[in-house]
């Protein structure tokens, strides 16, 4: 009985880390082995997405409702779960699991339902939601960091002390909250970052321990050292005009969801684009794009070994003034 409870140990210990070392290694060889997963909601325009474990569910943030809706995916149930008076157009949105907590980066983009004139590109901020009791723990407002009057926070990413970045995508701002206090900060503000309309984006925590943001309307990338906070740029072998979100998939490469690109002036529907590093992201290629099934994607994220990257409409049909009430999710691999 002993020999044969040490080999199912070490049976069950090798297959916990085959599957740690797949995890670690997984690699995205390409975008075109991809497939829809269909959902309805009347002008929903989901915006930001995660994934929960422990409900085994997506969470989606819709950009025109202001609220945060459940989507299980093998009941294919859509249903309200968090509602707030102060939220109103929320964009991305993040886990830690530690806590239970969810922090969904809020503003007022002019287009949802909630949205009036006191509070139209005027706010930014983020709530954060114990998932557990579905109770909100704080609401973290940086309109009043800085003296100009318009904002809009957007981006949003846990380091892993269980920091909080935000970007603004109006300010050329990144702000910090503490994972423990939840005081915000300004954690770094520079010009580089500015540009016309929609500036700063999607934001990511890399493991080697710095960050990487987009600029939307320049379509650039930059690297971001936490301790010393030194900017660089990216230096990319194509434009990514009109990216949204960033998903790490593994240290040498991201995926970037492209709510638009820009065609003879004229934006598109966007493209899921991937872009891949060999010297630690001091330069970056595009290796792969899928422009096929793209609908303004505005951000993703990786589930074990797949990719889930969020088809919102909001450039199409929402900013144009149409209805829609068709989604989808993309699932990649």
């Amino acid at each position: 009985m002993k020999i044969r409870s040490q080999l199912i140990i070490l049976c069950i210990t090798s297959i916990l880390i085959f599957s740690c070392k797949n995890t670690q290694n997984f690699n995205l060889n390409s975008l075109q082995n991809s497939s829809l997963i269909t959902f309805e909601s009347e002008n929903l325009f989901p915006e930001g997405i995660t994934f929960y474990e422990k409900s085994n569910t997506f969470l989606l943030s819709s950009y025109s409702k202001g609220a945060i809706y459940s989507f299980d995916n093998k009941k294919k149930e859509l249903s309200v779960l968090l509602q707030d008076k102060n939220l109103i157009s929320p964009a991305a949105i993040a886990i830690n699991k530690k806590k239970n907590y969810l922090y969904i980066a809020n503003g007022d983009a002019g287009v949802s339902e909630k949205s009036n004139e006191a509070t139209t590109q005027k706010i930014a901020g983020v709530l954060i939601y114990d998932l557990i009791t579905q109770k909100r723990v704080e609401y973290v407002d940086f309109t009043n960091l800085s003296n100009d009057t318009k904002c809009y926070a957007n981006g949003l990413t846990l380091d892993a002390k269980g920091n909080i970045y935000v970007t603004d995508s109006h300010r050329p701002i990144i702000y910090k909250i503490d994972g423990e206090t939840n005081e915000p900060s300004i954690f770094l503000e520079n010009q580089k970052f500015g540009g016309h309309d929609w500036n700063l984006n999607g934001i990511a925590y890399h493991p080697n321990g710095y960050l990487i943001t987009l600029q939307m309307s320049k379509g650039l990338l930059f690297k971001i050292d936490l301790l010393t906070k030194q900017i660089s740029e990216i230096q990319l072998n194509k434009n990514i005009i009109g990216a949204d979100g960033i998903t790490i998939i593994n240290n040498n490469q991201i995926l970037i969801t492209q709510a638009f690109e820009l065609k003879e002036g004229k934006m598109t529907s966007g493209a899921l684009t991937l872009i891949e590093t060999e010297n630690d992201w001091k330069t970056g290629k595009v290796t792969d794009k899928n422009t096929e099934i793209a609908l303004n994607p505005t951000n993703s994220i990786r589930v074990k070994n797949k990719i889930f990257a969020l088809n919102s409409s909001i450039g199409t049909y929402l900013f144009a003034g149409k209805n829609q009430n068709n989604y989808s999710l993309i699932k990649i691999k």
